[in-house]
């Protein structure tokens, strides 16, 4: 009996390029990347040969978030190479020197920068990443700076590692709740749930939020940095407490009582709340930024398309043809 045909394997030049179509990154990072090995080498090169190019990396310049939605004094940087072994890339600030207005000012800017990134910590990094549309603030391994070039480089593999990660937890924590709220309405339109119990869902709801699911994983980031730091996993733990209820201002968190262990960092929890405040503070007004410079760059597209064939058409056609 002789064995069945097989299909022939596609090329790997087509995989990649196949690959470099998929519109959800998250998917290609998360689930395409876990396929093989093969297929893992595939992803690589489509972040390595487009969607690291594309990828931004702002450093903030400011000592303390004052709140507002303006936009901040920062270093802007963009993809610039790979090192020679692939593991290293490189993002470098491609500004001239008359965006900071005077030299005195670009030194002033480059000397925050190295302070910046010498006192960054896990819970306050000071950068935003964007990918795509997705902005985060996750770790950038192995960072280092070279001032006077005005570039940083990183481990861009586990860069894209930690960004991704917090992506896929932030989806399934999202579907779960929409998975139980299906339920849940399923319940109510079948009256199988009481009155009670259709008031506590209704208070729940407010609860079981973006801004929750993100305080919650961002939590889970410092945890596993510091799982080494007891001090630090005992103020992470009591940040939920502190932030649950204004009440905790005013008493003592359990642990950090006269006598006990964590005393004299009791204000480390409401320290933390800040820098989580802070950081995603920053994320949220990079992310509002970004949307509104592509909603003034789709209407400029706009306004040119018109502009240029106003001069052939009249009003009705362009609109017909537009739509």
């Amino acid at each position: 009996m002789s064995d069945c045909p097989k299909c022939p394997s596609l090329p790997p030049e087509l995989w990649i390029r196949i690959l470099s179509y998929h519109g959800d990154l998250n998917h290609l990072w998360s689930t395409c990347r876990q396929v093989s090995s093969t297929f893992q080498a595939y992803v690589d090169q489509v972040f390595a040969e487009k969607h690291l190019r594309t990828t931004y990396i702002d450093f903030n310049l400011e000592i303390y978030n004052l709140g507002g939605k303006g936009r901040r004094p920062e270093i802007p940087t963009t993809f610039d190479r790979f090192s020679e072994n692939k593991v290293l890339v490189y993002f470098k600030d491609k500004r001239d020197g008359g965006a900071f207005g005077s030299t005195e000012m670009m030194e002033k800017s480059k000397a925050r920068w190295d302070d910046q990134i010498k006192s960054c910590k896990a819970e306050c990094p000071h950068y935003t990443i964007r990918i795509g549309r997705h902005v985060n603030d996750t770790a950038l391994p192995g960072l280092a700076l070279d001032v006077e070039e005005r570039e940083v480089s990183f481990e861009w593999r586990g860069m894209l590692h930690a960004f991704f990660r917090e992506e896929e937890r932030m989806r399934l924590l999202a579907k779960g709740w929409h998975d139980e709220a299906r339920d849940i309405a399923k319940k109510v339109s079948a009256s199988e749930m009481g009155q009670a119990d259709q008031t506590v869902w209704s208070r729940t709801l407010p609860t079981m939020s973006e801004k929750i699911f993100r305080k919650s994983i961002r939590r889970a980031r410092l945890k596993v940095h510091y799982r080494d730091n007891e001090e630090m996993l005992w103020a992470i733990n009591a940040m939920q407490l502190v932030d649950s209820s204004t009440r905790w201002f005013m008493e003592e968190v359990p642990g950090s009582r006269v006598g006990e262990r964590f005393y004299k960092s009791k204000h480390l929890p409401s320290f933390l709340l800040v820098d989580e405040w802070s950081s995603l503070h920053s994320i949220d007004t990079k992310a509002e930024l970004v949307a509104l410079d592509e909603k003034r760059d789709d209407s400029d597209s706009t306004e040119a398309w018109y502009g240029f064939h106003r001069c052939r058409y009249p009003e009705s056609q362009l609109l017909s043809a537009r739509s």
